[in-house]
């Protein structure tokens, strides 16, 4: 401890090093010790013991540190965010969708063993050096007053300590629920130390749709090129009319949307590009609403600023054009996030089919720069 205190190989401020200390009594033993560094500050560890030797509460048997302590003072949880924000890769947590929303946790119970979202939940004590298996967490997962899932682990013989969640912690769960949800670590039994919770994520079961870098498969025109490869008709059917058609297809970071139906059924993929997909988010994110956009870009054809959406007759309110904003907004709601073109449009899709008729009525009742004038 001498060592912490008095070499000048610790370039820490004074107030600092004391602070380092986590010292076991009154307030006035630190502030005593900081003064009395100060006034040795520059001196030979000789002499800085001489002018201490008359303040025996300052001697080194005096003072008790909490960093030699075996009893645990303090649970620092470990963020999940990088210094920018972003959320880390370890945590297993998938990245908010919105910049206001929280990062999700998606557990799939379908999914292969390797490919099962994990949640790790880190943390750090003070002091840092305890005895392994001399104290026990319980690190919960919780919603509103509900324990989801719940583990006990002992501290081991490290500075991190770690806990790693997974689906089969929540196998009392049915697998179709959706939470907001938080990581409480407790030390158990020992009501001096305080509670640490983490930031709040939502916790939800469902399909992981896995960013790829490079998707494999057969490049086509149309993904439904690769969905008649289906050998069953029953499965064919499910697939692309079943709860997760609209978000089947996965897209990689070049662009590609890929299609896989089952374990039998080869890949297939299309090129999406990116001003297609700018303009169906956008359309998506307006809730289908009627118009045009314009896109600046330069003699290389790259895009300058955002996109400029335009809405078309926004107060026209006959019926006809009421009956093609309506259909507009009901075949938004029910794109995925591969758009139309992630999409194996099924026979009897009424959103297509209503979002086609009312477009087909619009244009024979007139033009859309004049809604009701017959030509």
């Amino acid at each position: 401890m001498a060592d912490r205190l008095l070499y000048v190989s610790d370039t820490r401020a004074i107030a600092e090093r004391v602070r380092a200390l986590q010292l076991d009594g009154p307030a006035e033993m630190s502030a005593g010790l900081e003064q009395a560094l100060r006034i040795a500050s520059g001196m030979s560890p000789e002499d800085a013991a001489r002018r201490i030797e008359n303040l025996p509460d300052l001697w080194l048997g005096a003072i008790r540190p909490g960093f030699a302590s075996d009893e645990l003072r303090r649970i620092q949880l470990s963020s999940w965010r990088d210094s920018r924000g972003s959320i880390l890769k370890w945590s297993g947590l998938t990245k908010p969708e919105t910049e206001d929303s929280a990062p999700r946790l998606i557990l799939d119970r379908a999914a292969p063993s390797r490919e099962r979202a994990q949640l790790t939940v880190r943390w750090t004590t003070e002091p840092e050096e305890l005895a392994a298996s001399n104290v026990e967490y319980r690190i919960s997962i919780v919603a509103g007053e509900d324990v989801l899932a719940e583990r006990l682990v002992h501290h081991r013989d490290h500075r991190t300590q770690q806990v790693v969640i997974t689906v089969d912690d929540f196998e009392d769960l049915e697998g179709t629920e959706k939470f907001d949800a938080t990581v409480e670590v407790a030390a158990v039994g020992q009501e001096s130390v305080a509670l640490v919770r983490s930031e709040a994520f939502v916790l939800q079961f469902g399909e992981t749709a896995k960013q790829l870098t490079s998707a494999s498969g057969q490049e086509v025109r149309t993904l439904v090129e690769g969905a008649i490869s289906v050998a069953d008709r029953a499965a064919f059917d499910l697939l692309v009319t079943g709860p997760r058609a609209a978000t089947r297809a996965v897209e990689d970071k070049k662009g590609f949307l890929t299609w896989k139906g089952d374990a039998s059924t080869r890949g297939a993929r299309v090129f999406r590009p990116a001003l297609l997909r700018a303009v169906e988010a956008d359309w998506v994110g307006r809730a289908g609403a009627i118009g045009y956009w314009t896109q600046v870009v330069r003699a290389d054809g790259s895009p300058v600023g955002n996109l400029r959406f335009t809405e078309i007759e926004p107060g026209d309110r006959g019926p006809t054009t009421e009956r093609a904003r309506e259909a507009s907004r009901k075949l938004a709601e029910e794109l995925g996030v591969g758009g139309l073109l992630g999409v194996v449009i099924p026979p009897g899709w009424s959103a297509a089919d209503n979002y086609i008729n009312a477009w087909e009525k619009a244009l024979d009742a007139g033009g859309p720069s004049s809604p009701g004038t017959a030509r």
